[in-house]
């Protein structure tokens, strides 16, 4: 449970699988009024030296990163509406390539980075 038992307007629970490859993060809007603030909730367990794809909106980011950062929803949710988001690992190899795609030339920068971070 990411989210306490105190009165607030959504519930959060995340789940991560032992080799913390993939995680399960459940939002559960409880209590929906107008002019809400977006739905901020934290993400735990990730592994910091891994890369994650958030199945939302498809950001990659370092298990680190989602673990300081959290998430924010950026759509409304109803009242006991609900939403689903995977954190799925990535290799090395597919950020390169998804780079190298975008971005027309070399991801060495993204090499430096990651061989600094699992030093």
């Amino acid at each position: 449970r990411l989210t306490g038992l105190k009165k607030q307007d959504f519930m959060a629970w995340e789940f991560v699988a032992e080799d913390q490859s993939r995680a399960l993060l459940t939002i559960v809007k409880t209590d929906a009024e107008g002019n809400m603030l977006p739905v901020h909730t934290k993400v735990c367990g990730l592994a910091e030296d891994k890369l994650y794809r958030c199945s939302l909106d498809g950001e990659i980011r370092s298990g680190r990163t989602w673990n300081c950062a959290g998430l924010t929803l950026h759509q409304v949710l109803k009242e006991y509406e609900s939403i689903r988001v995977e954190f799925t690992e990535v290799e090395l190899k597919k950020i390169r390539k998804i780079f190298n795609r975008v971005c027309g030339g070399t991801s060495i920068w993204l090499e430096i980075f990651y061989t600094k971070k699992s030093k």
